[in-house]
Parts: C-alpha cells; structure tokens; sequence
C-alpha cells in the first residue's frame, strides 16, 4: 500500500491528476541532440591499426574509392531491446558521398552474403477470399473442429502472444512466383508446425525452434528445404500449428503458438557477391570494407557462438580476397564485441566504431577523414582466439543442472590476458591516434589520515602529457594498482590538447583500491608491505610510462567499507 501511495503523492504533485487530457505522441528532431549522438559516436570509435599512416584518407587517395560491405548499412544499434526507431539513420556510404563531394568517385559492391534467416513472404500472396495476404483460421481450445475466428494477415509470419489460446491454426493462401527456380524455404515456430504446398508435405518443425527468444526477435533459424517453383504458377500454401509444452521457462509463451516461412530465390541465394568486390577493389586507390554484426547476429537474449563476423565466413572472405588486390585496404568493424581477425596483417588499417546510433555515418566518415582525431579506447581485452578467453571450456557449463564453475577465480578480464599476454589481439585500454605525445614528470604523491595510522592512505598519480603531432586528441591515461596475484584498474583520466599543447593528467585513489576479498574470512582486506603504481596507456605492460613502490599497513577493512 505504501508504494502505491507514493505513486499517488508523486501524481498530486507534479499536478498530472489536473490535467487528464492525453497530449499527442511527437518526433522532434533536435540539432542539439544530432550534434551530440554525431560527437559521441566518433569519440568512442577506437583505431586499431594505421599502417603507413593510410588514415586519415588523404586528398591524392580520395578519386576512386571502393565502398564494400555494410557500407549502405546503419549498423546503429544491436538486436532485441537496443532496437529502436530513430528518426533517421545515416549510412556511411552517404556520409561519405556528402564529405567527399563529386570529385571523388565511390565503387559499390556489396560483397557478402549477410543473412541470417530468409526473408518473410510478404508479397505476391492471395487468402481464400482473392486478396492480398493469407487467411488465419484459429481453432476452440476446446473443440479442434470449431473455427472461433477467421482473419488475414499480410505476411507468412504469425504469433499469438497475448492471444486467448487456440487448439490450433492454419495460415494459408495463394502464392504466385516471379521467376523459376528451386528456391529456398524455411519454417520456424513455437509449437508443432507442417508446411504443405499443393496438397504435399514439405517440411514439419516438431519441437519448434530451439530459441524462442530469437523467434520473438524475428530471427530465429529454422528449418530448410529447396522447391522447385515455376514462373507465373500459382501455389496453394498451408501452414498448420498446433501449441505444445513451453519448455523455454518463458512465462509468456504460456499457451503461445507462432509460426515463420521465409523464402529465398535461386537466383538471390546463388548470386556472386564476392567477384564485383574485389575487380571494384582493383580498380581503386583505396578500398574500404565495412564489416559488422547486423541486429540479427548480435542481439539480447542469446550468446555469441563465435568470434568470428557471420556469416559463414563471407565477411572474413571478403577481406581476404579485396586485400589480395588492394595494397591500400581498410576494415571499419562495427560490432558490439572482440571479432577474431585472421586477416589482420593483410590490412593497411582497422577502426572499431561499435554501434555509434542514428549519426552512426557521419561519425564515422568523421574518423575517417581526419575531421575528429580517434580518441577512443578499447573498454575490454580483443583476444586472438575464442580459446584464448578466460571463461572459455568452463561456459555455460551444465546445461541441466544451470551451474556454471567459474575456474577462471578472480582472473577474470583483463587480468587473465594479464598472464597470458601471448593471446592478446589489442589490450584493455588501447587505441592509436593521428598524432603523437611526449609523456614526462611522472609522480606519486601520498598522503595520510588518522585512521591509517600513519601510512599511506591517499594518492594522486600525475604525468604531464605533450602533443606532439599536428592535430588536437582527446588523451587517456590509466593507472594501475599490482597486487601478488594481479593487476587492477584504479582509475583513468582524460585530457584534451590542441597541437603543440601540454598538461598534466591527474587521478586520485585511496588505498582501499588494494583491497582483495579473503575467501577465509568473508572480508576485504589489505595485504601489509610493497605495493606497485603504474601510470600507463593500455594493460600492456609495454605501455608503461612510470611505475612507484609504496609501503601500505595490512588492514581489515569491511567495517569501513
């Protein structure tokens, strides 16, 4: 009753109960704010690799540039709750012809094959009735032979979430092809499915998908068959489904029946994507590949299965190939996650831009000329291998019993990598600019309190920071605590510098950053004697800049925390 008096209270006082009138919903399109997503998607975009400088592109390398992959693609945001409709997205191949102008000419090839279920039939279908879509029929629950109602629908993908439950239903209809082939099909459900076409049995889907969330999320991978279809035939299409034991733990699909038939041509699915990349690639100074996980690879609900870019190795293919051609090969890699990258020593450069939202384009287009210098950093270890991370042979563990050994101890993240530096792609931390900095005057300085005793209890590491290079960057320093068994982030600090600029780059911490949980004694502790501070660019040890011994007093310190 409490909470709801609070709800009510909060009501009377924002003055919302005076006035019920209901105001209509509105998509503003703020500059303020595109300016902001613009800037905040290029500041966290990471590069990887500039070889011989080739970013950011010069003006000798900008008449004939090859635009490959997701470059017509706004790769803004992962799958599931993420998706969203912005008020617009813009791709990076628009970016790119709006900052390049006429005087540069952009070669498109698409290059691999993306998909990751096959397209919904939504067109070209007649219900019983001669019209577009297809007729639902559902079932009583409790008589099978009742109709209780009967609808169209326009497309061959149907679910009954939130639906009072059926015995079954049927979706069926008229489909006309437009060209001959034996084209692909693929039927998804939740609940026991059958396809017939013309009367015979083509595919039957018991059990229905082995992840109802991707089916929720319209990407669930079902079942194939090939058809032999003529042009200009017709085709009477029945999907029959019928409900079963919701084994998923899902609450909501109580009772839920849904059902999907995609569809591929011969044509679409045998097309070469491959071959107008690469002569596109030979025919340009520069190539420029764009890569990434799309919302139907990389989504909430499900885990990776690989690091390696879907889809069936098309996009690593794609970069092998274009690079074997093109000299002068850059991958910009938008995904939400470490790829592995077998590929890497054959590229000029590799950018990480994640999913920069709606500006995502622009932002990146920005990165790419050199109108944002990248300052971006990478917020988790890029390990060589799946094998290589820390959790791996120990995740998911036992499926039937959900328990999960988490061997890896306190090893975990950048610490593991930490002791197995021979798996690390890029560490925690890294990230290259277009200029350079000098770094000096490196310090430690301690302070203390009463309650330490008189040892050291508070600290400032420093290091002045000098552009050196010709460009202004956003500047990131780490510092790190060592303990006996690993080292640990304790703070970080950003710094701006024009060209030609210098600063220093401070970050405080206590000495409770060296605590360390004592299993034994359910407590956080500090461990008495030496202790080491490093100031440095990146976990790599190679990027040290400064290191500092400290004497700290061992100490008990879950009455303080």
């Amino acid at each position: 009753m409490s909470r709801f008096s609070e709800v009510l209270n909060l009501i009377s006082f924002t003055g919302k109960s005076e006035h019920p009138e209901i105001l209509a919903e509105r998509a503003v399109v703020d500059p303020e704010h595109s300016k902001l997503i613009r800037e905040a998607g290029a500041k966290g975009i990471v590069l990887l690799k500039n070889q011989d400088d080739i970013l950011p592109l010069h003006p000798k390398d900008r008449k004939k540039i090859a635009v490959l992959g997701l470059a017509k693609q706004c790769l803004a945001h992962g799958g599931g709750s993420a998706s969203v409709d912005a008020h617009y997205k813009i791709t990076p191949y628009d970016a790119l012809e709006k900052t390049l102008g006429t005087e540069t000419k952009l070669l498109y090839a698409e290059g691999a094959h993306m998909h990751r279920t096959l397209p919904v039939l939504a067109e070209d279908l007649t219900d019983l009735q001669g019209t577009a879509g297809l007729t639902l029929t559902k079932y009583s629950l409790d008589n099978p032979e009742k109709v209780d109602a009967v609808t169209t629908v326009q497309t061959s993908r149907y679910m009954s979430l939130g639906q009072a439950p059926s015995s079954k239903f049927i979706v069926e209809g008229i489909f006309t092809t437009r060209e001959t082939g034996h084209h692909q099909l693929e039927l998804s459900s939740i609940g026991v499915a059958t396809l017939c076409i013309n009367g015979e049995l083509i595919m039957s889907a018991h059990g229905g998908t082995a992840d109802p969330i991707a089916f929720l999320q319209e990407n669930a991978e079902g079942q194939r068959c090939s058809f032999g279809f003529e042009q200009g035939k017709s085709y009477a299409v029945k999907i029959e489904l019928k409900p079963e034991a919701n084994k998923s733990g899902l609450l909501l699909l109580n009772g839920a029946m849904g059902v999907s038939l995609g569809m591929m041509e011969q044509s679409k699915a045998e097309r070469d994507l491959l071959t107008p990349a690469v002569e596109a690639a030979e025919d340009a100074e520069t190539a420029i590949i764009f890569v990434g996980n799309t919302t139907a690879w990389e989504s909430e609900g499900r885990d990776m299965e690989t690091m390696n870019l879907p889809a069936d190795g098309s996009q690593d293919k794609l970069i092998d190939a274009v690079a074997d051609v093109n000299p002068n090969t850059i991958v910009v890699v938008s995904t939400g996650v470490p790829i592995a990258m077998p590929w890497l020593s054959k590229v000029k450069a590799v950018v990480q831009t994640w999913f920069p939202g709606q500006e995502a384009g622009n932002a990146i287009v920005d990165v790419l000329t050199g109108m944002v210098n990248p300052s971006g950093r990478l917020p988790v270890t890029f390990p060589r291998r799946l094998e290589d991370t820390p959790a791996y042979g120990n995740f998911p563990g036992n499926t039937e019993t959900l328990q999960v050994d988490y061997a890896e101890g306190s090893f975990i993240g950048y610490r593991h990598y930490d002791h197995h530096p021979e798996t690390v792609l890029f560490p925690f931390g890294y990230g290259l600019s277009y200029t350079t900095f000098e770094y000096s005057n490196a310090h430690l300085a301690c302070g203390t309190d009463a309650a330490s005793g008189g040892s050291a209890s508070e600290f400032i590491a420093s290091i002045d920071v000098k552009n050196t290079g010709e460009r202004s960057v956003t500047s990131l320093r780490h510092t790190s605590g060592i303990f006996d068994q690993f080292r640990k982030l304790v703070g970080f600090a950003k710094l701006h510098l024009e060209a030609g600029e210098a600063g220093s780059a401070s970050i405080a911490f206590t000495r409770n950053e060296f605590s360390e949980w004592d299993e034994g004694s359910s407590r956080w502790t500090v461990a008495g004697g030496e202790h080491v501070v490093e100031i440095a660019i990146s976990a790599s040890r190679a990027d040290v800049k400064a290191s500092f011994e400290i004497l700290i007093d061992g100490e008990d310190l879950t009455s303080k925390l």
